[in-house]
């Protein structure tokens, strides 16, 4: 016989067992699987000399405790051929284990003290060998999919249409489970597995105790989440308003006088559509660094709908907030959609309200671009999404990431999004108001959307193309654009504007030779390649970083020093170690004072291309939606003492006129500016490298960097020359 191992934990339970013979067909089979799938290797059998020791899963870790265990059919697609297999299914509070069974539905005899001794955790297979899981998912990734009873055994068969085990025909009761399936051989992944037996109580008893391991897991107390919602919404407060907080509310719904506003046929019709997001198993979500309470935290498997557990403090301000119809006012306000499409306001809104077993969870929308703006969005690699918390200060959030990102688009090709978000900001603005008449703090902007930038895919050339060709295709590619713009323009939350800039640089390094002084000869002329160094900012101003400047010969001063003590030799690391030269086109670089200059266009003639200044030009095209979400701190004695004490941290009390710091943030992000270096070039060779401004500037929607340097991180260098590499048209 075959004994099973329980953890260290449980050890003192260990039920003794004497070893039979095990016979050699059996032997054989099991050490041609071993072969096979290369589950066993000298390292682990020396992890399990010890009987006494657990089988950790990959990465250690407990195994849990016992739960069940019986055989089952599997369809297991980590197999070779995908089809169905026995498999002996251990479930535990961590982890469902899958081992092998021999070929004919054998597990009960190869397995025979499973179904008297549950404290286990692993088989002794042949000899001291510990006998592995063929594949494991942690109960956390877990989500039992639907249910799907056969009722005759030809219908199975049918369905799958394919050779399984003979086992398989009488395996009529199935159910579809997914999660991030682990092995010795393959890295995870998630998949879809199907499992099947023969008795419907079995399949119900493994279905039921994988869904409780899966909550109490998370550490959900009392039912699923499915039920605690299609409880709360039956059960919704119809009494008019109360002193007590009631253990379900809906914060859109207002009551005032016990009538019941017009709105209330929609909010039914919404707790019926909160049921049907909420069909199947949700989905758990790690909310990352940013969130301070940890909370536990949900998506619909749709990705409609946000599940999150809250504080009590919390559930409280928000039911202040829903009893005295001011959060419905605000939702509602300005006719600008209806509660039940949640547009009339950047709060995210929160749909239901409900305290189980007591933990309090709140249901909101997910944070999303609308279904018909998604649907116009193009696909491809193009097409790059951003998610971003965003709070003022040093606060933790994603503001620098996004910052930086922001203004290095900006310096690329100006970038601003206004007047595209004005509509969002004065939303905003409206929401601020709100909130800090109800003294919160805390709360975070999200940032969501896509950066559309033109690249060689010939999706992104047509749905960014001034072409007017009338072919088909093109023309749905244009008017796709247009609609998509015009359905962001309709839409208060969200905002898009589009920017451009011409590629006009060429890389010519390849073509000199950095040991000597003159680095090109060209029809019998000699050239040298001078760089200046750049600055924060200059790449926004920036036309051409480098020139080709004749030498002459017998020159007393041939060193690029002579135009000033920015300018080097191309190769020095200080100038980027490249020559990259704007090409102007017809007339070629004028001459400034005694010195003559090559346009790298007639490189690039010599060389069969034939490229005009302007032709090529950098796009993109930047989207971008805003939602007020994590409201609900309220800010108290308590608070006020702990700004207090953090001020030396954050070199402010952090939420202190917290609205107007968060409007400011929003602004600096939609039009701040680049660093623009304000050194006077007049009368030096810069002057016909660097602009006097951007081509795109914009003083009516632009604030200066001195306005939003407590917005955006400090910029070097190196940031401004991965900008101006982007503007390279060609390499020579």
């Amino acid at each position: 016989m075959r004994l099973l191992q329980c953890s260290q934990a449980l050890a003192p339970m260990l039920v003794s067992i004497p070893w039979l013979h095990v016979d050699a067909e059996r032997e054989g089979a099991e050490l041609a699987h071993h072969r096979r799938y290369g589950q066993i290797d000298l390292d682990e059998r020396q992890r399990f000399q010890s009987h006494d020791t657990a089988w950790p899963p990959r990465g250690g870790g407990d195994t849990g405790e016992f739960v069940m265990q019986d055989s089952f059919i599997a369809r297991d697609e980590s197999e070779s051929d995908k089809g169905f297999r026995t498999r002996w299914l251990v479930l535990t509070s961590h982890h469902i284990f899958a081992y092998f069974c021999l070929r004919g539905g054998k597990c009960a005899r190869q397995y025979p003290a499973l179904r008297l001794d549950k404290s286990k955790c692993k088989y002794i297979g042949l000899g001291n060998l510990p006998h592995m899981p063929r594949w494991w998912i942690h109960v956390g990734t877990i989500r039992v999919g639907r249910y799907r009873d056969f009722g005759q055994r030809r219908q199975l068969k049918k369905e799958f249409n394919q050779k399984c085990e003979h086992a398989l025909l009488a395996y009529q009761h199935c159910v579809e489970v997914s999660g991030v399936v682990e092995t010795f051989a393959h890295d995870d992944m998630q998949k879809d597995i199907l499992i099947c037996h023969t008795h419907k109580k079995n399949m119900t008893d493994l279905v039921a105790h994988m869904q409780k391991s899966f909550w109490e897991f998370h550490d959900v107390k009392g039912p699923s989440i499915q039920e605690k919602v299609l409880h709360a919404t039956a059960a919704v407060d119809f009494a008019g308003r109360s002193a007590l907080v009631p253990a379900a509310f809906s914060p859109p719904r207002c009551i005032l006088k016990d009538a019941i506003t017009p709105e209330e046929e929609s909010l039914q019709e919404l707790y019926k559509i909160v049921n049907q997001h909420l069909q199947a198993q949700p989905v758990p979500f790690s909310p990352g660094k940013n969130s301070r309470s940890k909370a536990k935290f949900f998506y619909s498997l749709d990705r409609e709908l946000v599940i999150k557990m809250v504080r009590k403090e919390e559930y409280d301000v928000l039911w202040g907030l829903a009893k005295d119809c001011t959060y419905h006012r605000r939702l509602s306000e300005d006719g600008m959609g209806s509660l039940l499409d949640g547009m009339g306001s950047l709060l995210n809104q929160i749909l239901l309200a409900l305290t189980d077993s007591g933990q309090h969870w709140i249901i909101m929308r997910a944070e999303k671009l609308p279904s018909v703006i998604e649907q116009l969005l193009p696909e491809g690699s193009w097409r790059r999404d951003f998610h971003l918390d965003i709070k003022p200060g040093n606060m933790v959030s994603d503001r620098e990431a996004l910052a930086l990102a922001v203004m290095q688009e900006r310096m690329l090709m100006g970038g601003y999004l206004a007047p595209g978000m004005d509509t969002v900001l004065a939303n905003l603005e409206k929401d601020l108001v709100y909130i800090d008449s109800k003294g919160l703090i805390d709360y975070s902007l999200l940032l969501y959307g896509s950066v559309l930038r033109r690249t060689d895919d010939d999706d992104s050339y047509t749905f960014f193309s001034s072409s007017k060709r009338l072919g088909s295709e093109t023309k749905m590619h244009k008017m796709r654009k247009r609609w998509l713009e015009e359905m962001v323009e309709m839409t208060p939350n969200c905002g898009m504007q589009c920017s451009t800039r011409p590629a006009n640089l060429i890389d010519v390094s390849g073509l000199l030779d950095a040991s000597i002084t003159k680095h090109l000869d060209w029809h019998g002329v000699s050239y040298q390649c001078c760089c200046f160094s750049l600055r924060p900012g200059d790449s926004a101003l920036m036309q051409s970083p480098c020139v080709l400047v004749q030498v002459e010969s017998g020159a007393a001063n041939s060193g690029c020093g002579r135009f000033g003590k920015r300018f080097h030799s191309y190769h020095r690391p200080s100038v980027g170690g490249r020559c990259l030269v704007e090409m102007r086109g017809r007339g070629g670089w004028a001459p400034w004072h005694d010195f003559h200059f090559l346009d790298p266009a007639v490189l690039a003639r010599d060389r069969g291309n034939y490229l005009v200044p302007g032709e090529v030009r950098v796009q993109s095209c930047t989207l971008m939606c805003a939602a007020i979400i994590d409201y609900l701190m309220e800010k108290s004695f308590v608070k006020h003492v702990e700004e207090i004490g953090l001020a030396p941290w954050y070199g402010e009390k952090k939420w202190t006129d917290y609205g107007e710091k968060t409007l400011h943030l929003l602004k600096c992000v939609v039009g701040g500016e680049p660093p623009l270096d304000a050194e006077d070039s007049q009368g030096s060779l810069l002057e016909t490298l660097l602009a006097k401004s951007p081509p795109w500037h914009n003083p009516q929607v632009a604030l200066s960097w001195n306005d939003c340097m407590d917005v955006f991180p400090t910029f070097t260098a190196e940031e401004d020359a991965a900008v101006v590499k982007n503007l390279v048209v060609l390499v020579l």
